[in-house]
């Protein structure tokens, strides 16, 4: 039987995220300031478009952060399903914050402590998933996750020792998928 020649194509991601994090980095205070105060423009004229009542804001800036909270039982609906509206609303305001500017910042919104309710229900959902795949030996595949959710679960899993997990596929179809270690004695 002859050797099979395969090509491989490389592609380093890692140097774009690393510009992306040196960017974020060292924010001159009255440069966070400013872009801070661009996301409370943009949303002031956001909310006065919804034509709701009750909806407040809160913002706090740190390092390299702009840290948005928004309350009143009028902005569930800005949630969306899993928190998509979230998310997208937050990559509005990142955008608007830091179009065509060099330095840029991270802007973090959450809703109705939305980001801690996900948080708390994916290590739930890791800790059940855990006990199945350790009980079954069968590999679970999740659902398409965002980075942040995808981190949940990776970090909860690591206090499984026999437990496995990588993502698979690509934006924004990336899933975690969780196995079981098989062990030496297992294989013979």
């Amino acid at each position: 039987m002859a050797p099979r020649v395969v090509k491989v194509k490389i592609t380093v991601k890692e140097e774009k995220e690393n510009k992306k994090k040196e960017q974020v980095r060292n924010i001159q205070p009255e440069v966070l300031e400013q872009k801070a105060n661009k996301a409370e423009d943009f949303l002031k004229q956001f909310i006065r478009q919804l034509n709701v009542v009750d909806i407040d804001y809160s913002i706090k800036k740190e390092n390299d952060t702009v840290f948005i909270d928004i309350t009143g039982s009028d902005s569930e609906f800005l949630i969306g399903y899993r928190g998509e509206a979230l998310n997208a609303l937050q990559t509005i305001i990142s955008s608007v914050v830091n179009n065509k500017e060099e330095e840029r910042v991270r802007i973090i919104l959450n809703i109705q402590n939305y980001r801690e309710k996900r948080k708390k229900d994916l290590e739930i959902l890791a800790d059940k998933l855990a006990k199945t795949v350790s009980r079954t030996g069968k590999t679970i595949k999740l659902e398409p996750m965002t980075a942040y959710e995808r981190k949940i679960i990776h970090s909860r899993m690591q206090d499984y020792k026999n437990i496995k997990t990588n993502s698979v596929g690509e934006e924004p179809y990336r899933r975690v998928v969780i196995s079981k270690i098989k062990n030496k004695m297992e294989i013979i």
